[in-house]
């Protein structure tokens, strides 16, 4: 049968701590016994102590309100002091009589800084993630109809992209770009075929990128690839990209299907201009 023994007030030399014990056995020895401290002037804190015969407080509630698990020094409403496992909802934000958020599935937590409640966040909004990846590549032939320096650039077809930045957020985009121009009419040797390949944000200039045929031997009429890197960072609103080409001489070609090339395997998609995005989120 477990008997009650309530016990006398304790005075101690660094304070008065008026303790109840709870225990079995006799008034004299309480064995397996629950303590509970008031642990007043004198100690670490003014606190209210829960504990077991021979061992360590368990918990304490401060006279301020906050509560500690394994430790007598709590900072915080609930100090934890070892490891906590939760097996249902985490709810942020709320208050004393509002309850908070659970988030949406797939969410993580992200930290708000001192004195601010943390919040949910879609890991494509959180710093330093990759939002998303995009890629687009031609999808039809153009000729430039006029070249040099009062030629007239044209939109190279199927290069385009638009990307909404969320409200609040800071994004930049890295654009990797790459294409080939084709001298179009007659193949004449030695006569070269050079222009430029320009990002554009909206009709803005973003960045170029120098292109060039050969014009010696067998390499007449044959592309060299050019690459275009630049990223761009971007406030909240929605943006549109797309790739333009100028020819500097002669009229040219994107999007070329080499079918008159020897050794053609029917590749389409070979001399298409192609455009990656990675969106970081800043």
């Amino acid at each position: 049968m477990t008997v009650a023994n309530f016990l006398a007030t304790e005075n101690t030399a660094t304070g008065k701590n008026t303790q109840i014990r709870i225990g079995t056995g006799s008034t004299t020895n309480n064995s397996g016994e629950y303590r509970f401290y008031n642990v007043g002037l004198g100690s670490l804190s003014n606190r209210l102590d829960f504990g077991f015969t021979g061992t360590d407080t368990r918990l304490s509630i401060l006279a301020g309100g906050n509560v500690g698990v394994g430790t007598t020094d709590p900072k915080a409403k609930l100090h934890v002091n070892g490891s906590l496992q939760v097996t249902n909802e985490i709810n942020l934000g709320g208050n004393a009589t509002t309850a908070g958020s659970a988030g949406t599935a797939g969410q993580v937590l992200v930290s708000n800084g001192a004195g601010a409640a943390p919040t949910w966040k879609s890991n494509t909004t959180t710093s330093g993630t990759i939002a998303k990846a995009v890629y687009v590549q031609g999808t039809s032939e153009a000729t430039t109809t006029s070249f040099g320096a009062n030629g007239t650039p044209i939109d190279v077809p199927g290069v385009t992209f638009t990307h909404t930045v969320p409200a609040g957020a800071s994004q930049t985009l890295l654009f990797t770009i790459t294409g080939y121009a084709v001298r179009s009419g007659e193949i004449i040797s030695g006569q070269a075929a050079q222009g430029v390949f320009t990002l554009l944000q909206g009709t803005t200039k973003v960045s170029s990128a120098y292109a060039a045929s050969g014009d010696i031997g067998d390499l007449d009429h044959v592309p060299i690839s050019t690459t275009l890197l630049k990223s761009v960072t971007l406030s909240p609103g929605t943006y549109t990209f797309k790739v333009q080409y100028k020819a500097w001489s002669d009229n040219q070609t994107v999007n070329f299907n080499p079918s008159s090339f020897i050794g053609y395997n029917g590749d389409t998609e070979a001399m298409l201009t192609k455009m990656q995005v990675l969106v970081y989120n800043n």
